[in-house]
C-alpha cells in the first residue's frame, strides 16, 4: 500500500474523544519542524494564540495552566488512523504577555 506524502509535517485536527479524530478544514495556522538527533527527535510547533475560528480551538490562555497532549503517527511503520502513539498529559503554561 502507497501512502502518499502530506506536504506538512503537522496537521492541524480535531478530537473530542475516541474515533472523533477529524481534520480541520482550513490547514497551515500551525506550523511546526522536526529533528533527529543523537536517537531522540526535536519537534517544536506554533500557532498564532487568536483564532476567527474560536469553536474548534484550543484556547491557548497566557498566565494559565492547560492540560495538553500529543498523538504521533510513524507513516515509515504504515501507522494511520487509530494505530499511533500518544502521550500522556502535560501541564502547559505559557508565560503571560508583556507589552514593551
Amino acid at each position: 500500500e502507497v501512502i502518499p506524502r502530506r506536504a506538512s509535517s503537522v496537521e492541524d485536527l480535531i478530537g473530542g474523544g475516541f474515533s472523533t479524530l477529524t481534520t480541520k478544514e482550513k490547514q497551515g495556522r500551525v506550523q511546526g519542524k522536526a529533528t533527529w538527533k543523537d536517537g531522540t527527535w526535536r519537534v517544536v510547533m506554533r500557532r498564532p494564540l487568536s483564532s476567527e475560528e474560536q469553536e474548534n480551538e484550543a484556547k491557548l490562555i497566557p498566565g494559565r495552566i492547560q492540560a495538553i497532549s500529543f498523538a504521533v503517527w510513524n507513516g515509515e511503520n504504515k501507522e494511520r488512523n487509530g494505530q499511533k502513539a500518544v502521550a500522556p498529559w502535560f501541564q502547559l503554561a505559557l508565560d503571560p504577555v508583556t507589552k514593551a
